[in-house]
């Protein structure tokens, strides 16, 4: 079988050897000289000179044999480098992919002694690592919301292992479709590629049946399972809102979910500031049973709330903690600043000046003037133009009542007499809690020309656009197509809830619960100075990061449950972070995944080379084994 070179080409390898031999020859023409030193003479000088001469063949013949055994040690030197091997080794050769399950389902405690999920995990894939021959590349990645490729493909397995004792799991949920989909990716070009899957399965196995992945042919799946059938119970919902019409006043909302398939008991208590009991309840759940609570008249808790889940009667046990707990905050009192530009309308004005949650400022038409630096509107959350359409900055928020002119974000096409308002997309949250909107009367309304950002929120009878929402990555704008004074939709009850659904649609707020995000996903989060860029963030766990911020939104990725807390500026508030992910909490471990039609190995196969060692490695001893005799042949004397 042919021998072939994979450290370095046979050119390098020539002129390596025979720049390092010249080196040694050099080395051996300048020898050190003896120096020369007059003793007095004798007879027994004599005989030794005698002697010398008699044996100078035999020096010559050691100064040769003490040259030839540097320039073998050099030759196994070299070809240690060069890293020989048989051709048909290299065919053998395999690159791995190990995905390993960092999500939060790998924190049930259900494997022996007590240890968790990742613990297991961790031991499997050092396990996994150990079967691969030293010719074997590996990849690490770890798998929960966010895909995190941890090493390149790389033979240096001790690198590998120590990155795999590092990982930990997160309050994240799987993504496993992108993990295979990448490392199907990573595996393009490389000669017997290998997928290793270490997860409980803990997920949707019918999104990855169903998946679109494209498996090749020469590329195996192996799924290592981990944890077994766990019980469980969650709060996988944990909200605090206020009131749209109201926001002194708040109410709590819970949702609890068992995984059990018998009956139980539990006890929820939810505690505010300095864990003082707020509510406490015990809750009968039947098999499999989710229970949903509203709290609406709960005495002052403070601005933290916490609510706990425990098991307190029934044949279960709870092994997944992470969703026993979950954080909430009361929203921040932060009032909505509007500006109206209008020459005088009272009807409009009335609804903003009677809300104590909004603080309204009044700006005549004629001293609205947008200039590069000097933005009018860069206070405010909303800026509403009554019947005026002036230039505007590109990022912002505003409102349009009967826009025209070279400024409005509309194309104007005509105008029509007496439209009647036929269709309302009911499932907006501008029309949230609004009827009677088809009753409106309007005399008059412009002709929009629609966009491909533009969603028609009411329509006439003939599809013209009377209400319009459009959403950009920078700025958002409504444009009602007709004027105040040429409808009676002032003189209606739905005219002040629209407009605070407009308000609450402009500022995110759809009287759900602001301060309270889900794990696992990249969160927007608000903030009053829409000028800042950056902002800092620390973690629960007191890991300290900045993010970024564009229009008054902070933008970053939460991967841990419990209290953030954002400096922006000199704004500083918290934030809570919960798991709230009813397929997460189903810890139950599922071992036979499949691929579309293919159905994973659960077993990975050992290279059957673990434990031989490569040439280099044996020319590498051999060149030691040469150099020990070198030395002890130099302090015999026999080979100088």
């Amino acid at each position: 079988m042919n021998w072939v070179f994979t450290g370095i080409t046979g050119s390098a390898l020539l002129a390596i050897a025979g720049g390092l031999a010249a080196c040694v020859l050099l080395l051996y023409v300048l020898r050190v000289r003896r120096r020369r030193i007059e003793v007095p003479f004798s007879t027994l000088w004599k005989k030794v000179l005698e002697e010398r001469q008699a044996t100078s063949l035999w020096e010559r013949f050691k100064r040769v044999l003490s040259l030839l055994l540097h320039l073998l040690i050099l030759a196994l030197l070299v070809l240690a480098i060069a890293d020989p091997r048989r051709a048909g080794e290299l065919e053998d050769e395999r690159a791995v992919v190990l995905i390993v399950d960092t999500s939060a389902s790998m924190l049930a405690l259900d494997e022996r002694g007590g240890r968790t999920r990742m613990e297991r995990a961790i031991d499997e894939a050092r396990n996994t690592l150990r079967a691969l021959s030293p010719r074997d590349s590996v990849m690490l990645v770890a798998m929960d919301g966010q895909l995190q490729p941890l090493t390149p493909f790389t033979r240096e397995h001790d690198v590998v292992e120590t990155r795999i004792r590092e990982l930990a799991a997160t309050a994240t949920a799987a993504n496993p479709v992108e993990a295979l989909r990448f490392a199907t990716e990573s595996l393009v070009g490389r000669a017997g590629g290998e997928i290793v899957l270490v997860s409980d399965g803990a997920f949707n196995t019918d999104e990855i049946a169903a998946a679109e992945l494209q498996i090749p042919s020469n590329v195996d799946v192996v799924h290592i399972p981990i944890g077994g059938d766990s019980e469980n119970v969650a709060i996988t919902a944990f909200n605090v809102r206020r009131y749209p019409s109201n926001r002194t006043n708040y109410e709590i909302f819970v949702e609890l979910r068992s995984y059990v398939d018998t009956a139980i008991e539990v006890e929820l208590t939810i505690y505010g500031d300095d864990d003082r009991v707020v509510d406490f309840q015990r809750i009968p759940l039947g098999p499999l049973a989710v229970e949903e609570r509203v709290y609406s008249d709960l005495p002052a808790a403070g601005d933290h709330l916490r609510a706990e889940l425990e098991i307190v009667a029934g044949d279960a046990a709870d092994t997944f903690a992470v969703d026993n707990t979950a954080y909430a905050l009361m929203p921040r009192k932060r009032p909505v600043r509007v500006l109206l530009v209008s020459d005088g309308n009272l009807y409009l004005e009335g609804p903003f000046l009677l809300n104590e949650s909004v603080e309204t400022d009044i700006l005549a038409s004629a001293d609205y003037r947008y200039a590069p630096g000097r933005d009018p509107s860069e206070a405010y959350d909303l800026t509403i133009f009554d019947g005026v359409t002036p230039a505007v900055a590109e990022s912002g928020n505003y409102m349009y009542f009967n826009p025209s002119g070279d400024f409005s974000p509309w194309e104007i096409r005509g105008e029509y007499e007496d439209p009647i308002i036929d269709k309302i997309r009911s499932s907006h949250p501008l029309t949230r809690w609004i009827y009677g909107m088809r009753a409106v009367n309007i005399s008059r309304a412009s002709r929009f020309a629609m966009e491909s950002e533009d969603t028609a929120i009411a329509s006439s009878v003939r599809g013209a656009p009377l209400i319009v929402a459009r959403e950009t990555d920078r700025s958002r704008s409504i444009g009602v197509a007709f004027s105040l004074a040429e409808s009676d939709m002032p003189l209606r009850v739905l005219f002040p809830l629209f407009l605070l659904n407009t308000i609450d649609w402009f500022t995110q707020d759809d009287a759900s619960l602001l301060e309270s995000f889900r794990s696992g996903e990249t969160w927007f989060v608000p903030i009053a100075d829409r000028s800042i860029d950056r902002v800092r963030v620390t973690a629960p766990d007191g890991r300290e990061f900045d993010a970024q911020a564009n229009n008054g939104m902070a933008v970053f990725y939460g991967q841990q449950t419990g209290y953030y807390q954002v400096e922006a500026g000199d704004e500083r508030f918290e934030i809570a972070g919960n798991l709230a992910d009813s397929a997460e909490s189903d810890v139950s471990a599922k071992r036979n995944l499949r691929i579309g039609d293919a159905e994973l190995r659960s077993e990975f196969e050992s290279s059957g080379r673990v434990g031989r060692y490569d040439p280099w490695v044996w020319l590498l001893l051999a060149a030691t084994g040469l150099l020990v005799f070198e030395w002890i042949s130099w302090n015999r004397r026999l080979t100088v």
